[in-house]
């Protein structure tokens, strides 16, 4: 997939410039609204700048050949092939590939819950449900935000039958161990609520990094 940038040459030098030089999204999109720029647009310029990018870093990069001391490469989550089949199965359910894209990496699975699961997912989060927070950058811990509007549980891992079953399916789904994984979270969007587009980045220097 090649991401194309719409706005001028000179936008977009910029936009990767200051990115390289380890200014903070957050920063550059505060200097492009500054600039004229609606939020929406800078997200969407600063968005397809980086991704041309890291597009153009991929393909310039120089793969050497493997040789005995080469570093083994590290392990990460593989459900399938880039020659994937339509239907994986996942420890006790046939799961079904509905779309596969090699670079980036993305699998869309059909099927991973039945109705079933789902109506019970709904049933144990609701009593849980509370407003979604962000990372408090100051202090960090969470805090409300305006960009943020949903409402979300986070169930404990292997809490309950139903939660171990779907995180051990998971995992068999993905070929990576279940301790590897993160707790399942349940998010509720209602009429109106959203999540704006935004980078799940946290600046090492700030004080709740």
């Amino acid at each position: 997939m090649v991401t194309t940038f719409h706005g001028s040459p000179e936008l977009r030098h910029w936009i990767i410039q200051q990115t390289e030089a380890g200014h903070s999204p957050q920063s550059l999109l505060q200097e492009l609204i500054r600039n004229g720029y609606d939020e929406d647009q800078a997200i969407t310029y600063m968005t397809a700048a980086l991704e041309s990018r890291v597009t153009e870093l991929v393909a310039s990069k120089i793969v050497p050949e493997k040789t005995p001391d080469s570093v083994p490469p590290i392990p990460v989550p593989q459900p399938i092939g880039t020659a994937w089949p339509s239907v994986v199965h996942a420890l006790d359910r046939e799961v079904k590939v509905l779309f596969s894209l090699a670079l980036p990496r993305v699998v869309l699975f059909g099927g991973l819950l039945s109705d079933k699961e789902c109506d019970e997912l709904i049933a144990l989060s609701r009593p849980r449900v509370t407003p979604s927070n962000v990372v408090d950058l100051d202090s960090g811990g969470e805090k409300l935000h305006a960009d943020r509007t949903s409402s979300g549980a986070a169930l404990t891992r292997g809490g309950t039958p139903l939660i171990s079953r779907l995180e051990q399916r998971i995992a068999a789904l993905l070929n990576w161990p279940v301790d590897h994984g993160e707790a399942l979270q349940i998010l509720r969007y209602e009429v109106g609520q959203q999540y704006k587009p935004h980078y799940d980045y946290v600046d090492p220097a700030q004080p709740g990094a």
